[in-house]
């Protein structure tokens, strides 16, 4: 970071909110000597490709070893023959203690594509049952499922997530919380 440039570019464009000075000629004299400065260091630099580490596993598909590679959405397990095999090896489910409140089964901690934590039956898609709220230890005393918690503290408050309990209140949307503030 150059603080000489940073402050210079400052006043230049103080200068033209104050009518001082052209635009089009300060980002001119910005603009041109950047694309070149950046056309050189493309030249000289080169990229560096990171090899994927390779696992003690073999592929299913091909007998290759497994390797942990690099995407835009995080790490995973692949081939390492890829592109002519393009096995995956899928991520285990995990299972949480706690049995779905509608059907019975072990409920399960899923990711959405967005990374964000749903936790639903591992019966789908038969039970369509899910939560977006962790469950908690605490039993609901009216139906014994599990709750889940709201707030923070002192204020955190149990709620039972079965649409079947007498003591199920369906959770408020972003605007219903924000108008009780």
């Amino acid at each position: 970071m150059n603080l000489d440039f940073t402050a210079d570019m400052e006043s230049k464009l103080d200068s033209i909110g104050e009518s001082k000075a052209e635009w089009t000629s300060v980002i001119d004299d910005f603009y041109k000597p950047f694309v070149k400065k950046l056309a050189d260091a493309e030249q000289s630099q080169t990229r560096i490709k990171i090899e994927p580490a390779l696992l003690d596993e073999k592929c299913p598909e091909c007998g290759r070893p497994l390797a942990v590679r690099r995407s835009k959405f995080g790490q995973f397990v692949g081939c390492s023959g890829y592109p002519e095999c393009k096995y995956i090896k899928k991520k285990e489910k995990v299972l949480l203690p706690f049995n779905c409140p509608a059907c019975g089964k072990q409920m399960e901690e899923r990711v959405t594509k967005y990374r964000r934590k749903v936790y639903s039956c591992s019966g789908y898609p038969g039970c369509k049952f899910s939560t977006w709220k962790k469950p908690e230890e605490t039993k609901c005393d009216v139906c014994g499922s599990f709750t889940v918690s709201y707030g923070r503290g002192k204020t955190k408050v149990y709620k039972c997530p079965n649409p079947g309990c007498t003591k199920y209140e369906p959770p408020k949307g972003k605007e219903e919380e924000n108008s009780d503030e």
